[in-house]
């Protein structure tokens, strides 16, 4: 167990350190988030629509730190976050993101409620092939790809802080990676905070 935090803590330094050599003139601000979720099967759509059959007996938390490094425009900025995943119940192993994502900035309401809308693309490793993916796949892989569709809605009076909810999904990309042509969809809530 030691090692994989170790191999966690090595991860997430190696987001910072290439978040850092983004040059100076498009850094931005740093965010921290924590959410737990529970997991279902294949089938993103599902996840998203909140009709899939989660199974309370596959859960996880995860901690993510992210910096914002690109404003495409006042609507549009890029973002890199490295995430680290402790699986609870069914399956207990460790997980580590790495993503990249694009975040819409504005809403007609926002001077009511500030809210923003996420979509990411990355990488996944598993440190153990998880139980619910080999539940559901023929071929099972600790690496996978990785995408994640956030929304945040701002806490009122603490500009800072923002409820998340995130689609958590693991895939092979329909077979991309080793042949695995579905994986594991997560659906979480939590919170962010942005330093």
């Amino acid at each position: 167990m030691q090692v994989l935090f170790k191999q966690g803590f090595l991860f997430l330094c190696g987001i910072f350190f290439l978040s850092i050599s983004i040059p100076p003139s498009i850094q931005a601000q740093w965010y921290g988030a924590v959410y737990h979720a529970v997991l279902a099967g294949p089938g993103i759509e599902d996840a998203i629509l909140f009709s899939a059959e989660f199974d309370t007996s596959y859960q996880f938390s995860a901690l993510a730190i992210g910096k914002r490094f690109y404003e495409y425009s006042e609507n549009l900025v890029l973002e890199l976050e490295g995430q680290v995943v402790k699986h609870f119940g069914d399956q207990t192993h460790i997980e580590w993101n790495g993503v990249f994502i694009l975040r819409w900035m504005t809403f007609p309401w926002d001077q009511y409620v500030n809210t923003t809308f996420a979509f990411g693309e990355g990488l996944s490793y598993a440190s153990k092939t998880p139980n619910i993916e080999q539940l559901h796949n023929e071929n099972v892989s600790h690496l996978l790809n990785y995408l994640l569709i956030e929304l945040t809605v701002e806490i009122p009076q603490m500009p800072n802080f923002s409820f998340i909810t995130r689609v958590h999904h693991r895939s092979g990309a329909y077979g991309l990676f080793h042949g695995v042509k579905g994986a594991s969809n997560g659906v979480g809530l939590g919170i962010r905070y942005d330093f």
